[in-house]
Order: structure tokens, then sequence, then C-alpha cells
């Protein structure tokens, strides 16, 4: 049942840009009831909408899709390559609810980690999670002070509507520079040595401007893009892409 519904879904979502004006009204006609209902019992959905609406020029990606545990070899081996290290502060920006945090601390049992989300839904949710511990800080804002160990920005630096398969230029979408300038913004408060730790993204982290301070670790091994890619002109890549997702500071 479940899988119809999905195709009807599919289905209707196709007429949204039909040569036909009667199922473009067929579209919006089914679309709005739903999208009301939808905004006013979801708080997940609602809180997107804010984002959306109050700071869109600031967010990345909106969408709250997060899990436990979602990277386990990336984490691994950052903790490996701190090993001796301590003590350490890290970054999850764009933490969502809090997840990735919590799943960091498996990891880093003595770290302090700090979260960081747009979405003041996001933020409220993982302050009030019970594995939320002393040496947690959750915030809406990167805090004006301080420097990081490693810096994890998985899944965050992309747009939603560049994995549509019609989506060949990503200027209008999530472009490039603002890719580029979070990129650099973060680089600032990593220090020497110091991880870059970076996946899902619509563009190589190899494209941005900071590159030249960064050599790829290749453990974890390197990950094959199975999604779009971008180039520094947001045009879609058709080059295959062996993605290094952990990168270490060697200059300032």
């Amino acid at each position: 049942m479940k899988k119809h519904f999905t195709q009807l879904k599919n289905h209707v979502r196709s007429f949204k840009d039909a040569n036909n004006p009667l199922f473009r009204a067929l579209y919006w006609t089914l679309k709005k009831p739903f999208e009301i209902k939808k905004l006013l019992t979801d708080g997940s959905h609602r809180s997107v909408v804010m984002t959306k609406l109050t700071a869109g020029q600031h967010a990345h990606q909106l969408v709250n899709y997060t899990t436990p545990h979602r990277y386990p070899a990336v984490f691994r081996a950052c903790a490996e390559y701190f090993a001796a290290a301590q003590p350490l502060t890290l970054l999850s920006f764009g933490c969502s609810t809090g997840e990735e945090v919590f799943s960091l601390r498996t990891y880093f049992p003595h770290a302090e980690l700090v979260g960081v989300d747009i979405n003041r839904r996001n933020i409220r949710v993982a302050q009030a999670s019970r594995q939320k511990d002393a040496r947690m800080i959750f915030c809406t804002e990167l805090p004006a002070q301080g420097q990081y160990d490693a810096i994890f920005c998985m899944a965050v630096l992309q747009r939603t509507e560049n994995r549509l398969p019609d989506t060949t230029d990503s200027g209008q979408i999530y472009p490039f520079h603002r890719f580029d300038t979070q990129v650099t913004l973060l680089d600032e408060r990593l220090r020497l040595g110091g991880l870059f730790v970076i996946d899902n993204a619509d563009y190589r982290f190899e494209d941005a401007s900071v590159a030249a301070k960064y050599l790829p670790i290749e453990h974890p091994p390197r990950k094959q893009r199975d999604r779009p890619i971008f180039d520094r002109n947001n045009q879609r890549s058709l080059v295959p892409y062996d993605n290094p997702r952990v990168f270490k500071k060697i200059a300032v």
C-alpha cells in the first residue's frame, strides 16, 4: 500500500510542470490542502518552512533528516587519528536534532562537542535530549570564539533539489560561492593539524579556495559518489568522483 501511495504521489508531482494547464491546476489543488495540514500538524516540517522564510539566505541544507551513527567508518577513523590527543574540541556543523553529536560521544568520550544548526527547533530538541551531557553545547550560530580540532560537515553544504535528474546547473539553487564561503569560514576555526570532515556536499572540497591548505586522508577509504557533483561554475560534472571524506589541515 505504501509503495502504491508513493508512486501516486510521484505521479501527481509530475503534473507540476506539465504542458497541460489543467494538470498544473490539479497539482496545486491537491497540494495546497496537504501542505496546510502538514504545516499545522508537523512541527519538524513547520520549522523547516520557518527557517527558509526567516534565514533562507544563510541556510544550506534545509531538510532535517538525520540518523544515529550515520558515518561509523568516518567517525572511527577520526578517533584513531586523535588517539593520543586530549582534550579535544569538536564541531558538528549542521547538527540537526543532535544525533551526530550524540554519536560522536561514543568515539570521543572526553571531548567537548559543539553542535550548530540554524533551525531553532532542532536545537531545542537536541538540548532537551536525555543523551545530552555537560560537555555538549548546542546553538543556532557558530560561537564567536574558539578553535576546533575537527569540524564535521556532513550532508550540510547541499540542497536536495540538486539531486534531481534534470538539474544540470546549481547556480539558482545552491551556487558554488555559497559552499566556498562557508568552507572558508569554517577553515578559519580549524586548528593546524586538525581534520575537516565533509561528505555529501554538492561540490568537491578540492575545488574550495582553501583546499591547498589540506591533504586528504585515505582512511577511511574514498567513497564513490552515487549522487550528482557540480563544478566551480555550477555545472553538473560528468566525471566520476572518488570522494575523500577527511582532510588534514597542513597550513594556515
